[in-house]
C-alpha cells in the first residue's frame, strides 16, 4: 500500500503545476479573443480551430529531410549512383545535427 501512496504522491505532483498552466493558458486564451473582439467585433474566435501543434525532430526542420532525400533523385539512375547520395546525405545529417532538445 505504500507504493501505491507513494506513486499516487509522485503523480500528483506532476497533475497540479500542469493545472495551473492549463489555467493560466486559459485566462492568457480570453485575454487574447477580448483583444480580438475589440479591433474586429464580428470576429467569432470560437470558430478560429486550434493549430496542431507538431514535435520538431532533433535533426532536420519540417520538410527538410523529404527535400534533402529526394533532391539528387534524377542522379541517381546507377546503383553507384545511389550510394553517392546517400553517402552525401548521412555526411549532412552528421554534420548540421541539432542537439536533441532536453
Amino acid at each position: 500500500m505504500s507504493a501505491l501512496r507513494s506513486k499516487r504522491a509522485e503523480m500528483a505532483a506532476t497533475v497540479v503545476p500542469l493545472e495551473q498552466r492549463l489555467i493560466w493558458q486559459r485566462a492568457d486564451l480570453t485575454h487574447l479573443e477580448a483583444t480580438m473582439r475589440l479591433f474586429g467585433p464580428e470576429i467569432r474566435p470560437t470558430q478560429i480551430r486550434p493549430r496542431q501543434r507538431r514535435a520538431r525532430g532533433a535533426w532536420f526542420r519540417h520538410g527538410e529531410c523529404l527535400r534533402l532525400s529526394t533532391s539528387d533523385r534524377p542522379a541517381c539512375r546507377g546503383s553507384a549512383a545511389s550510394v553517392a547520395a546517400g553517402t552525401r546525405f548521412l555526411r549532412f545529417a552528421r554534420t548540421y545535427a541539432r542537439p536533441s532538445p532536453g
